[in-house]
């Protein structure tokens, strides 16, 4: 069985440093087992380890007060980094997933925000439509109608511009000769342009 050694009072002036080599215990080696040659052989136990306090295998302790270096990576730090590269793998398609439709949905809705002031400029447009004074302006103005009993006139000026009456079906025009072949009306058209 093993001694114990005596225990020692620790204050902070004394230092634990490793036991001697020498005040180790030697450890028997088991037993090796007998064959059962008989049938009615018991088998044999092995004898069980002393509970007394068992010396650690540790590195021993410098005596000296200069610092011991920190190891540079430890399998902790190994095992940190390769979890964080693995969820940033794992995570970057859905966060370029995420800033994709982000940017589509922003786009979709300045598409919503101009449709939405097309449709008010539309809602105008048909308000003004079913003013009966609006419809007549704009027959007048676009397609030249008349109302019964008015009548059109158009009148050409000498500076070639040409001044609306009222409104007319067709402008006459005091040279409107059909006799004449469509290439000579062209020439001549050419011609006044460039002399006026």
């Amino acid at each position: 069985m093993a001694t114990r050694r005596p225990a020692v009072p620790r204050t902070p002036a004394t230092k634990r440093t490793a036991p001697p080599a020498a005040a180790e215990v030697p450890v028997a080696a088991p037993p090796s087992p007998e064959p059962a040659s008989s049938p009615s052989a018991k088998p044999t136990r092995r004898p069980r380890a002393s509970k007394g306090p068992k010396t650690p295998l540790r590195t021993p302790v410098p005596t000296d007060d200069t610092p011991v270096p920190a190891r540079a990576f430890s399998g902790r730090i190994v095992a940190l980094v390769v979890v964080l590269v693995a969820i940033t793998i794992m995570l970057a398609p859905t966060v370029r997933v995420f800033l994709d439709q982000r940017a589509e949905i922003s786009s979709l809705q300045a598409d919503i925000a101009a449709k939405q002031a097309e449709q008010g400029s539309l809602k105008d447009s048909i308000s003004r439509w079913q003013d009966p004074n609006y419809v007549k302006q704009q027959a007048r103005d676009r397609i030249n109608m008349v109302m019964p009993g008015e009548t059109s006139y158009w009148v050409f000026g000498q500076g070639g511009g040409v001044t609306a009456g009222t409104g007319g079906s067709s402008p006459v025009t005091p040279d409107s000769g059909g006799d004449k072949p469509w290439a000579q009306g062209f020439w001549d058209s050419l011609t006044r342009a460039a002399t006026e």
